[in-house]
This record gives C-alpha cells, sequence and structure tokens, in this order.
C-alpha cells in the first residue's frame, strides 16, 4: 500500500512539471523577443489551445489514478480558458463517474446539442448516459450576458447563452455568473419538477429570480432524418429559451398524461395536455421537405395554442423553396419568436358566466370552453356564445368581451333569458345628500340671491349720499 502511494505521488508530480516546463519555456522565449503587435491575439490564441490540450491530458492521467478532484481542478481551469464541447464532454464524465447524475445529464445533454453531426464513436457513451433514469431534478433557464461562466455549488457548469435549461437535483443550490470582475449570485430551493427563470442584466449586481412559464412542444416531421429534426429542434428551443421559456417536449408532457396519446390531433386534447402540464402555450409544428441533396422545397405550419384561453392564439405558414436545412432552421426560429410576441399582444378579456340550471355546457363557437359556474380568459372582441343543458332549449348569442375586464353574465335556460350575474359587486348609488353637485348648485343659487339682493339695496347714484367720515 505504502509503494503504490509513493508511485502515486510521484505520477502527480510529474504531471505537475510536465505542466510547468511548457510555461517556464514559454516565458524565456517571450522574454528574448518581443513580438509583433498584430501577432499577439493569435499567438495568445495558440497558447490558449496548447494550454488547454496540457491540460485535458493531465486529466485524464488524473482520472486513470482515481485522483477526481485533481481531475475536476483541471478541468475547470481548461474551461476557463477555452469553453470548448471537449472539455463540456470531460466535465459530464467525471460528474457521472462521481455518481453526480443529474449534472452529468445536464453537461451531457448540452454537449449533444450542441454538438454538430453525429457524435465521436469516442463519446458513444453519452446516449447510454442521457438514456438512464433521471433522479428528481427541476430545471433552471438563465438569461444574462453573453460570455458569463456560470457556476452551480462552486462547479463550472457552462457558459452563457447556454444551449438548454440546467438540470438541477433536488435540493438547495447556489447559481453564480462571473464575467471580467462582477460576480453575482443567486441561491434556489428546487423541488421536483420546478422551471425557475434567472434574469441578469449589466445594469443590475442582481439576479432577478421568478417562475419560468413552460412551452409544450409537439411536432409532426414527414420527409426529415435524424440531424434535420435535431436542427429544427434546436431551432425551436433557442427562440423559446430567449422569450424566457423552458420546452417541455411530447415525451415528457405524455408522461403525465398517457391517456392523451392518441387523440393530439384535437384541439381540446393540445389544450388538455398544455392544462396537465401547467404550461402556457402549446406549439405545433407541421413540417415537411421534398427534394434530395443540400436544397429542397420545405413547408413548415406552426401553430400557438394559449392553454389559458384554450385556443389557437396565431398560426404560422412558411413556404421555403429551395431551401437549405439551415435556411429552414433559421425560419423556424424566427417564426416561433414572431409568434410568442404576437400572441403576448393580443387583448384578452374574462369571461364569467353561471346559469341555472347549473353545470350547463359553455361553448364559443365549436370550441367548449367548459361547464358553467365558468371564470375563463378569452379574447377580446364580440363572440358567438352558445350554453347547453340537458332537456332545455340552448342560449345563443353574443358577448362582447373588452379587454383587460371581465363580463358577467347569468343566464335562465329554458326561458332564454338574460342578465349580469347577480354575484357580481354592482356600484352602490350614494345617496343625494352625499354627491357633490346638489349643493354645488344650492350654492350658486344662494350667492345669486344674496347678490341681487345686495344690488337692489344700493342706489343706481351717489350724488345724494351723506357720506360719514
Amino acid at each position: 500500500m505504502r509503494g503504490h502511494a509513493a508511485a502515486q505521488r510521484q505520477g502527480l508530480a510529474c504531471v505537475f512539471l510536465w505542466l510547468l516546463g511548457p510555461l517556464l519555456l514559454l516565458s524565456s522565449l517571450t522574454a528574448q523577443a518581443k513580438p509583433d503587435a498584430r501577432s499577439v491575439p493569435q499567438a495568445a490564441d495558440s497558447v490558449a489551445t496548447a494550454r488547454v490540450a496540457q491540460l485535458l491530458s493531465a486529466a485524464q492521467m488524473a482520472i486513470q489514478q482515481n485522483s477526481l478532484s485533481l481531475c475536476y481542478q483541471l478541468l475547470e481551469e481548461a474551461y476557463r480558458l477555452r469553453a470548448d464541447l471537449e472539455t463540456l464532454y470531460r466535465l459530464g464524465h467525471l460528474a457521472y463517474i462521481e455518481r453526480r447524475s443529474v449534472e452529468a445529464a445536464d453537461l451531457l445533454r448540452r454537449y449533444q446539442s450542441e454538438h454538430d453531426g453525429p457524435l465521436p464513436e469516442s463519446h458513444s457513451d453519452v446516449a447510454k448516459i442521457l438514456a438512464e433514469p433521471l433522479p428528481p431534478s427541476g430545471e433552471v433557464l438563465i438569461l444574462g450576458e453573453k460570455g458569463s461562466l456560470v457556476l452551480v455549488d462552486e462547479r463550472v457548469v457552462g457558459v452563457l447563452p447556454l444551449s438548454a435549461p440546467l438540470l438541477l437535483s433536488v435540493g438547495k443550490h447556489q447559481v453564480v455568473l462571473e464575467l471580467a470582475a462582477r460576480r453575482k449570485q443567486q441561491d434556489l430551493d428546487i423541488h421536483t419538477g420546478a422551471s425557475w427563470l434567472l434574469r441578469s442584466s449589466v445594469e443590475s449586481d442582481e439576479i432577478a429570480m421568478s417562475q419560468a412559464p413552460l412551452l409544450v412542444w409537439l411536432p409532426h416531421y414527414r420527409g426529415l432524418d435524424g440531424e434535420a429534426i435535431r436542427q429544427i429542434e434546436q431551432a425551436v428551443e433557442l427562440s423559446a429559451h430567449e422569450a424566457g421559456y423552458i420546452v417541455k417536449r411530447q415525451e415528457g408532457a405524455l408522461s403525465a398524461a398517457p391517456q392523451l396519446q392518441n387523440c393530439l390531433n384535437s384541439l381540446q386534447c393540445q389544450e388538455e395536455l398544455g392544462r396537465r402540464s401547467q404550461a402556457e402555450y402549446v406549439l405545433l409544428l407541421h413540417s415537411e421537405h421534398s427534394g434530395l441533396g443540400q436544397q429542397s422545397d420545405w413547408r413548415l405550419h406552426l401553430s400557438l395554442i394559449d392553454v389559458g384561453v384554450g385556443d389557437r392564439a396565431v398560426s404560422s405558414n412558411q413556404l421555403c423553396a429551395n431551401c437549405t436545412l439551415s435556411k429552414a432552421a433559421g425560419k423556424v426560429s424566427a417564426a416561433v419568436a414572431l409568434m410568442l410576441e404576437q400572441s403576448f399582444q393580443r387583448p384578452r378579456g374574462t369571461l364569467k358566466i353561471s346559469s341555472v340550471p347549473s353545470r350547463a355546457e359553455v361553448f364559443i363557437g365549436d370550441r367548449k370552453l367548459g361547464i358553467t359556474p365558468l371564470l375563463r380568459p378569452a379574447w377580446a372582441g364580440r363572440l358567438p356564445l352558445e350554453v347547453r343543458a340537458p332537456g332545455l332549449p340552448p342560449y345563443q348569442g353574443e358577448v362582447l368581451v373588452e379587454p383587460e375586464r371581465t363580463v358577467s353574465l347569468h343566464i335562465q335556460l329554458g326561458d332564454g333569458t338574460i342578465e349580469e350575474d347577480p354575484s357580481a359587486q354592482k356600484p352602490s348609488k350614494k345617496p343625494l345628500y352625499k354627491k357633490w353637485w346638489p349643493w354645488a348648485l344650492g350654492g350658486v343659487v344662494l350667492g345669486g340671491a344674496a347678490l341681487g339682493l345686495i344690488l337692489g339695496l344700493t342706489p343706481r347714484t351717489h350724488q345724494s349720499i351723506n357720506w360719514v367720515p
């Protein structure tokens, strides 16, 4: 045992000497010759590249010697020098070895999403690791200054902008953003399925924290291969993240409501899936392309469903003729960003309906809103309203929903009468003595009468008046 420990210490000492030697040589060469100012950035970049390669090689040796703490220190230094994908993979692989499975999944899924093309064979373990069941966790979307280094519990995990929200295990965590000399931090308490949004800006030294809204993503592909699907999904997630939304994929949403698997073509089912996922929106995409080679014709149809309203907020049809994959992905990204903005700006009000008898079905056109008593958002404008109850004639009419206002209706089925909801508060009428205008009018009348009396008693000329000194 002592011989093995001594050999391990000797190996680590060799690693440090091997790392230190090139730096000493580089400093001596730099002292002997002053480089041209124009070559300084290229020289610094090549030095960083060489240093990162040395650090990665040393980290691999540290893993082989089971010195995992040293391995992380070497990888952190390498990632701070250059935040490349290879170092991100090594950090994820180290987290998996140390059985930090949530952190490993977080790092490796971002490595996989950012890697162009198929993964190298030496990294074939990524798919296997990501396929393993994930322990309870939550997601954190971070929006902030580009280039900020992200640390979780003082461990490096990425650089902004992140290609996907952070996966964090259940429990307390500290998120730190570092950029130049600035350091910001935010404490989090993660619960299962939690989603948080952290926003950082140049103007503030604080990180703003709020619940992150969710967007359920329901795609339908026709004629697309795996690489095309990956780029389209990456484009959708990029636009959603920039707008502050965390994307929940179809398989993740259906895991909580598997009975909806066979009805996803209906609006009511799509709305229900969004509601059970506690999402604000459901995004639908039907995409297909025809042709061979790098360029082909693409048809892209997108619909955004507002879960609260229970209806399509906005749709977009994109035709990209003789289009490359990257151009098609760009069109999808731009369409998603515009649709989210348009939906947010679309005016809404609130519809409140009660009926006799209760539990009557409420429809706006062909779309069922629910049963009475009903309270839910609705698009502003004149809407066709129908209320149905078994065995009674339905009520049919129109309702005017004003932006940011609540319209309250009470419907008596059978005789077709409609009135304001009696439970709605009506403004009380002020008694006459509490109103201002009778007092003002009375004051004017009394004042006018007094003035007239004074003028009537005053002589029209002052010549006959004896002034008393």
